[in-house]
């Protein structure tokens, strides 16, 4: 690789990196607000601030008792390391949710553009001339294609981060094809693939290696068509998920494990939600949102709205489909399986979900967003092979800026207008300037699809101060195993104000244990469902009632940071004198709604087991308690923090089941202290879903925390990483110049 074209990739990078945020500040974005609202405010917002506060360290973030009765939020949402990153540099929540998004345009522009010029290089068969302008417009194509409106703006920051590694393997593909791999490539690209897998954007990383399989292979083809070229993309692609296996293998065993609400083979979910309409696909043909079908609820619109617009028709008359014939059957192939797989076309949809995985995910509308990435990549790399008229290309941008900032039917004409007039051969000395145009028009399309800004970091500050008010009325609620329930919610932090404030509750918008969703499930007389992430617990309801008494929700929260008491609870740990067992959760329902005195009351008196619950035969509890059973006690409960979740003193005069009023996740941990010494107790599921502790007789002291799950020599994965990147390197050097 030549240090020129080195430069140049550093050259990109710097461009991006100062055009992404210079294009938000022209959308009317400032400082204190956050690019993304919805589920980035609900979600993402309130995720970084538990990061921040926890150091940025994800570890600390293994289990969470605070939100949702408590879930496994590192696995689930995934150790991003980017958020760690940022967090260590003291950035707020707002902060690292906006240089996040920043981030993750930067490097989706740069493997962009970095794909598209090594694809003009294939075509032109020599180094492709870049004027700035153009390149500039390259970045704003990619980092701002109006796609990316709709996943930023409503928060989907995973989602987007999820599509890294399609797009680290596009440019892979690329620079092999063309010789052109370097440092700066590589170790992008590589960054892209690692952090892409580590969020918990992964039904993008499945759709990106499925539905963009047939467009890596089709630029494969039509770059050269060497089984090196992909053999040195595989290795390192693999290289740099064996970097990061390490921080991945908990998310995969929470994935695979009895704690996800979703599993990775049998679930059909992929039509739970929608399913797309062709007037769906109609619509998407152009950029306004006036397209999308009048019957579209509002808050679908992200969802069934995948806008092509002019730039489709912009890649038809720029590109030289002759030369890229195999390119354009793959984009072909990935358009209509996409097609097939959104709208349901049986039985070409039945053969797609014999992939088990693709069945654990639902929108399959996002199968698209492979085939929309690729078309700035067309677009900029049929205007590269095109001679840059440098007097064209200000007055394209200007032009181009007019038609972003008119109305969106105004827009929509005129841009469509300029692609189609790019059919004409007399306007191939302007074709590069109408990408440079249409690059910059389409942020008008980017900009229509984002919702009012929200001040993110002032939100949180705001509900840190209610919860303060909170715990000064009552101090227990300084426990996470104290629990409140909202009289009332905030729009744009939704179910989960109350973890925001720093409060714990039952109510939470995010990704509860499986077995919590069982429980409540069976308690409402409804059937389970995988996508419950949204939970509220109305006092009205009889289940909520029942909830409240094993959680410990002892209190409502007002509005104006006042509690007011809710009734009795077990309390934040309890022992129990007996035991039963149950073998379905509609029959545990029963055994909870029948003592006449509470729930409270029943729950020391016998403990409940689902007795088909592998975590519970693997405790190997008695059948039966010894009588002293009833003479055990909780003398205190405490949450140390740092040190663990909880602490409880108990007095055990034998071995007995203690309950903690939270989930329970298979990566809790409980340590009893005896007079002679400390011992590992076992942790098995209580009623189904709380966390219960086997107690040894004459404990003091019981300890649970959470331990993340490490996988098995580490550093020897990470070395075998980095070993296959070095291989890659070697064995893509002779082609560098």
């Amino acid at each position: 690789m030549t240090p020129a074209r080195e430069r140049e990739d550093l050259r990109t990078l710097a461009l991006a990196a100062v055009l992404v945020p210079l294009a938000w500040l022209l959308l009317g974005w400032r400082w204190p607000l956050s690019v993304a609202g919805h589920d980035g405010v609900a979600n993402l917002l309130v995720a970084f601030d538990a990061l921040a506060r926890a150091g940025g360290d994800w570890d600390r973030l293994a289990y969470r008792p605070e939100l949702l009765g408590g879930m496994k939020l590192r696995d689930a949402v995934g150790p991003w390391p980017v958020a760690a990153w940022l967090a260590r540099l003291g950035l707020s929540p707002g902060a690292m949710l906006n240089v996040s998004a920043f981030l993750t345009q930067v490097v989706i522009a740069f493997l962009g553009v970095r794909a598209a010029t090594d694809l003009a290089r294939a075509w032109r068969a020599e180094e492709p001339r870049v004027p700035w302008l153009v390149r500039a417009a390259g970045v704003v194509a990619c980092a701002f294609a109006p796609v990316l409106g709709w996943r930023l703006g409503y928060g989907h920051l995973t989602l987007v981060a999820g599509t890294l590694p399609y797009l680290a393997a596009l440019a892979l593909v690329a620079a092999l094809g063309a010789g052109t791999l370097g440092r700066v490539c590589l170790a992008v690209c590589a960054g892209a693939v690692a952090t892409g897998v580590l969020f918990t954007g992964h039904q993008m990383v499945l759709y990106g290696a499925v539905f963009g399989g047939p467009i890596l292979l089709g630029l494969w083809a039509t770059v050269g068509r060497r089984r090196r070229d992909l053999a040195v993309a595989a290795a390192i692609v693999l290289g740099a998920f064996l970097l990061v296996l390490p921080d991945f293998y908990g998310v995969l065993r929470h994935a695979l494990g009895t704690d996800s609400l979703r599993s990775l083979s049998g679930m059909r979910l992929t039509y739970g939600y929608l399913t797309a309409h062709p007037r769906d696909w109609l619509g998407s043909l152009a950029w306004t949102r006036e397209a999308i079908a009048p019957w579209r609820q509002v808050d679908q619109h992200h969802e069934v709205n995948s806008p092509f617009g002019p730039m489709l028709l912009l890649a038809v008359a720029l590109v030289p489909w002759r030369q890229a014939r195999a390119l354009a059957l793959g984009l072909l192939a990935s358009v209509l399986m996409a097609l097939v797989f959104s709208m349901d076309l049986e039985p070409f949809s039945d053969a797609l979900l014999l992939f088990p995985p693709l069945g654990s995910f639902r929108v399959p509308t996002r199968a698209m967003v492979p085939a929309l990435y690729l078309l700035p990549v067309l677009g900029l790399a049929g205007a590269l092979i095109h001679d840059a008229r440098g007097r064209w290309l200000a007055a394209a941008a200007a032009a181009g800026a007019a038609i972003a900032l008119a109305p969106p039917l105004v827009r929509e004409v005129a841009a469509w207008a300029l692609a189609l007039a790019c059919l004409a051969k007399t306007a191939r000395p302007v074709r590069a300037a109408a990408f440079v145009a249409l690059a910059v028009a389409g942020v008008g399309a980017f900009h229509e699809r984002l919702p009012p800004f929200a001040a993110g970091d002032a939100l949180l500050a705001r509900a840190r101060a209610l919860g303060a008010r909170a715990v000064r009325h009552e101090p227990a609620l300084g426990s996470p195993l104290a629990r409140v329930r909202p009289a009332f919610e905030w729009p744009e932090l939704l179910a989960n104000t109350a973890f925001a404030a720093g409060l714990s509750s039952l109510d939470g918008y995010y990704f509860p244990q499986r077995r919590f969703v069982e429980l409540v499930s069976a308690l409402r007389w409804q059937p389970y469902s995988p996508n419950a992430l949204l939970l509220r617990f109305p006092p009205d309801h009889v289940s909520s009632r029942l909830l409240y008494q094993l959680y410990d929700v002892g209190w409502t929260l007002h509005e104006d940071g006042t509690v007011r008491p809710l009734g009795p609870t077990a309390g934040a740990a309890w022992f129990s004198a007996g035991i039963g067992r149950t073998w379905r959760y509609q029959d545990l329902r029963e055994e909870l709604r029948r003592p006449p005195d509470g729930l409270h009351q029943e729950a020391h008196r016998r403990l409940w087991l689902m007795a088909d619950d592998l975590h519970v035969w693997r405790a190997h509890l008695p059948e039966t308690l010894a009588p002293a059973c009833a003479e055990a006690a909780v003398l205190g409960v405490e949450a140390p923090g740092r040190e663990g979740l909880a602490a409880a003193r108990v007095r055990a005069p034998a071995d007995c089941p203690l309950t903690f009023a939270m989930n329970y996740a298979d990566n809790l941990r409980a340590t009893a202290v005896r007079p002679t010494g400390a011992v590992t107790a076992a942790v098995f599921p209580a009623y189904g879903a709380l966390a219960g502790v086997w107690v040894p007789g004459g404990a003091t002291e019981v300890r649970i925390e959470a331990v993340p799950a490490a996988l098995p020599l580490a550093p020897l994965w990470r070395v075998l990483g980095l070993a296959l990147l070095a291989a890659a390197v070697a064995a893509s050097r002779p082609r560098y110049n």
